[in-house]
Parts: C-alpha cells; sequence; structure tokens
C-alpha cells in the first residue's frame, strides 16, 4: 500500500529519527496530562457530569495518542523508501 506523506518528504535521516524518537514521548505526555485531567474532573465536578468530563477527557486524550502513533508510522514508512 502507498502512502502520500508529502510533508515528510522533505525531512532528512536525522530529523526523521529524532521525530521518531520524540512522538511517543509526546503520546506518553498527553497521556499522564489527560489522566490527571480526568482525575481532576472525577474528583472536583458534581455527580454524573464529572464522569462525563473524565471519560470525554480521557477519550480526547486516547484520540490524540493515536494521532501522534499514527504520524510517527508515517514518517517512519516515508523514511524507508
Amino acid at each position: 500500500m502507498s502512502h502520500d506523506i508529502s510533508p515528510f518528504a522533505e525531512l532528512s535521516g536525522t530529523q526523521t529519527a529524532r521525530w521518531v524518537a520524540l512522538l511517543p514521548k509526546i503520546a506518553l505526555g498527553v497521556f499522564l496530562v489527560g489522566g490527571i485531567i480526568a482525575a481532576i474532573f472525577w474528583v472536583t465536578a458534581s455527580d454524573s457530569v464529572g464522569q462525563d468530563l473524565s471519560i470525554l477527557s480521557l477519550c480526547i486524550s486516547f484520540a490524540l495518542m493515536v494521532t501522534f502513533m499514527s504520524v510517527r508510522e508515517l514518517i517512519k514508512v516515508g523514511d524507508d523508501d
């Protein structure tokens, strides 16, 4: 399957390696911040609203993590060509 990664086509090998190593750390940071925000919502908001906001913040953080890791895979695929 061919991937169109035009914006990443101009990255050099060292830039690609740097981003491939950095994106999992960013994803982990997003996960931790999302967990902290979820815990704050769970404790401070009342009744089911706090639970809803907590789960929403976790869903958003997981979606961002998937996005960062997908970009990482696209960069790795583009570097292999």
